[in-house]
């Protein structure tokens, strides 16, 4: 006997697969600045402490 997967169920996996293609997406695209951010982070540590 087969079991019927219920729609409610398929789109949320469908949303949760769109979402963590987009977040990696967003995050490969990002990386480029990732130097740029750290080094931002570390200046603002610096001088906030200084």
């Amino acid at each position: 006997m087969l079991h019927q997967i219920h729609p409610n169920k398929i789109r949320q996996f469908l949303f949760l697969a769109v979402i963590i293609l987009l977040g990696l997406l967003i995050v490969r695209e990002m990386a480029i600045m990732l130097g740029a951010f750290l080094g931002a982070i570390t200046l603002y540590v610096l001088y906030e402490t200084g």
